[in-house]
């Protein structure tokens, strides 16, 4: 998952198979370490082409698990070259092991500090300390959160424009959901699009269902190729009436990367995440704060926060996922 500190004989990951960069049962970061916590020496197995592979979790004869490495096809193929490496570190434990990690990611591009963001979008750093809020009513509650000296918050919600410009003279982030991933049938807009055309076409040459709600309604996944230009269609016209300053966008950046089969737009799943990583690319060019759902490890320069990181490897195998009154 984020980061999870396992005995190698624990049983909710025996024999597991966890996907990079994938949905649930999945790796956040293309890598796995094994260490002794004693001596503090470790090891990591870094996947370096992190988009066609999965490691399953194998006993040896005493019962501790060792991650294996096994490749996924590329559209049926094994089209390009694939590498994985392993660094080892003599002390140190499982902090070695992150630093050894941020180290390589940064010779990728990989890490882009907030700090080096604010310069050309000065907003980001009103992300330092702010909590993210649902459910706030407006001006009214920012008002309410400043007498109680909070500076900092990301406020999610549409609310009349002038509430949404003294949201921002008090110095808070204003946001509300985005969603360009989940499609019903209907004109191209930002959750609507003629699924036939739109949606990703799965090896057997059907469109590929997504979310479904407990009422029974049946959401659909639209090609990642199409997702920059309907937010270029939605964005502006959003932000003409209510200007926001941030911008949130569920799914994308949780899912676990998709190949599309779709004749009129074919691509493996490298090309899947380039093109979602062009819609953050386009935010960021309309000056926006940008955050979504769960993140990964290849989101990191592209996304300036994420929610939901803490859920685990496997929280979706319970019944979750559904907004349901507490009891």
């Amino acid at each position: 998952s984020g980061g999870v500190l396992i005995p190698q004989d624990d049983p909710t990951y025996a024999g597991k198979t966890l996907t990079c960069y994938g949905n649930t049962s999945a790796l956040d970061m293309p890598w796995m370490g094994v260490l002794d916590l004693e001596r503090g020496d470790g090891v990591m197995l870094l996947l370096e082409t992190p988009c066609d592979v999965v490691l399953r979790l194998e006993p040896d004869t005493d019962g501790d698990h060792w991650p294996r490495v096994i490749w996924a096809p590329s559209l049926g193929t094994f089209d390009y070259q694939r590498r994985v490496s392993y660094r080892f570190s003599e002390h140190g434990g499982y902090v070695a092991l992150a630093k050894a990690y941020r180290a390589y990611a940064k010779t990728q591009n990989m890490i882009v500090p907030l700090a080096q963001r604010v310069p050309r979008r000065k907003r980001v750093d009103w992300l330092r300390g702010a909590p993210v809020v649902w459910g706030g009513d407006g001006l009214a509650f920012a008002r309410k959160a400043r007498a109680h000296g909070i500076r900092r918050a990301i406020i999610n919600g549409r609310v009349p424009a002038p509430e949404l410009r003294a949201m921002t003279d008090l110095g808070y982030l204003t946001s509300e959901y985005g969603n360009y991933s989940d499609i019903r049938e209907g004109e191209p807009g930002p959750q609507t699009d003629p699924i036939e055309d739109a949606a990703y076409r799965t090896e057997d040459d059907n469109p590929m269902k997504g979310w479904e709600t407990l009422e029974g309604l049946q959401y659909y996944m639209r090609s990642s190729a199409l997702v920059r230009e309907r937010a270029m269609a939605d964005v502006p016209k959003v932000l003409a009436d209510y200007p926001f300053t941030a911008r949130f966008i569920d799914v994308s950046s949780a899912i676990g990367l998709i190949e599309d089969y779709h004749p009129r737009h074919r691509f493996d799943r490298r090309t899947d995440l380039r093109f979602r990583r062009d819609l953050y690319a386009y935010l960021r060019e309309a000056q926006l704060v940008i955050g979504g759902e769960h993140g990964k490890a290849w989101v990191q320069p592209y996304l300036d926060y994420t929610e939901g990181p803490m859920s685990g490897s496997f929280w979706w195998e319970s019944k979750v996922g559904h907004l349901q009154p507490l009891r």
